[in-house]
């Protein structure tokens, strides 16, 4: 009969991911906290094959780019507005004290709106770059308008991602046969003056960036000795947690 979940290159790692879990839930010493996080795998693992299913076809695959690439632009816009005082629903209406100079949109976090929208940029820009010219200037106007968004968010962990997407999908389609070099130009000249417009404009990115080197904000380094930490304490007691 049929196979009620699409076949996928990641079903076995999945399913052995799936079971790990649930070993882990039968001898964790706080269950309460690893059923959730059971939970939110088993939702990730849906929506996986939801899109699997939903993207047989190319036509199909092109209207959930574009679905994605129409959502973080309305996330976007409706960020510039609460960015700018306007009116906005009572349901997102919850920024906090210091977020004022933060476009956080529909999120109550900038990074978690930097994070949705540095993947969706990173996807909008290869639709982009493999269309037609026709409406490309409609697309490439959407696609700015997330990388904006994106900046103003302060986020420097979405600026980083953003820019390291930029730089591996310059080279994949540097190194396609047959594809325009002058779109591809094109795509990143504007890019470019876009992000260099963005920070001329705004002393708040410039002062974001100088925080780097600030020793009341928490630096790389300072991240990376935590994170040492955590893997220290997970590797002596990695079966029940700590």
């Amino acid at each position: 009969g049929e196979r009620l979940i699409p076949r996928s290159p990641l079903d076995f790692p999945l399913a052995l991911l799936f079971f790990m879990v649930v070993g882990f839930y039968s001898a964790s010493i706080y269950r309460e906290a690893t059923f959730w996080a059971l939970l939110r795998l088993l939702l990730y693992i849906t929506v996986y094959y939801l899109v699997v299913e939903a993207t047989e076809s190319r036509s199909q695959t092109r209207w959930l780019l574009i679905t994605l690439l129409g959502t973080g632009t309305l996330i976007s816009f409706l960020g510039f507005i609460k960015y700018a005082g306007g009116p906005m629903p009572a349901f997102w209406v919850y920024s906090k004290n210091g977020q004022e100079s933060q476009l956080i949109s529909t999120f109550v976090n900038r990074n978690h709106l930097a994070g949705y929208l540095e993947m969706v940029f990173a996807l909008g820009l290869g639709f982009i770059l493999f269309r037609p010219a026709e409406r490309i200037l409609f697309w490439s106007s959407c696609l700015l308008l997330i990388l904006v968004g994106l900046f103003l968010s302060m986020s420097r962990g979405g600026w980083i991602a953003t820019f390291t997407s930029l730089i591996f999908i310059g080279i994949l389609f540097f190194r396609q046969k047959g594809m325009s070099k002058g779109k591809i130009w094109a795509v990143t000249l504007a890019l470019f003056f876009t992000v260099s417009l963005s920070f001329l404009g705004s002393n708040t990115m410039i002062e974001r960036l100088h925080s780097f080197k600030n020793p009341n904000e928490p630096s790389f380094l300072l991240r990376l000795s935590a994170w040492k930490g955590c893997t220290k304490l997970i590797l002596e007691d990695p079966l029940h947690g700590t």
